[in-house]
């Protein structure tokens, strides 16, 4: 599962046909959407879930761990913004790209 390549794997729970995977970032900070800085600051956390590519049949569910960071820039229009996980995560998204690909 490459999307899962930029994370930590925190556990995995199978219930029926659904396999849920709960993961959060490996990165120790991340780019400032607005002004691409990199930020170190973390400012909150929330969780969100995501449809992924089904796996030997079953449902699969990523509820990921998600930061939100202050930038560093006090220039920047952008106060706050949420990490973003390669190949994992885009903004809104309630699927995982492999699976909006599909």
């Amino acid at each position: 599962m490459p999307q899962f390549a930029a994370v930590t794997v925190e556990g995995v729970d199978q219930d029926g046909d659904l396999v849920t995977f709960r993961v959060r970032a490996k990165a120790v900070g991340a780019a400032c959407s607005g002004c691409r800085r990199r930020s170190l600051r973390v400012h909150a956390r929330y969780q969100c879930q995501l449809a992924d590519l089904p796996l030997g049949g079953h449902r699969v569910r990523v509820v990921v761990r998600v930061r939100r960071f202050k930038c560093a820039n006090s220039r920047c229009a952008q106060s706050t913004f949420s990490e973003q996980i390669p190949g994992l995560t885009t903004p809104f998204a309630r699927r995982t790209p492999p699976l909006t690909r599909l």
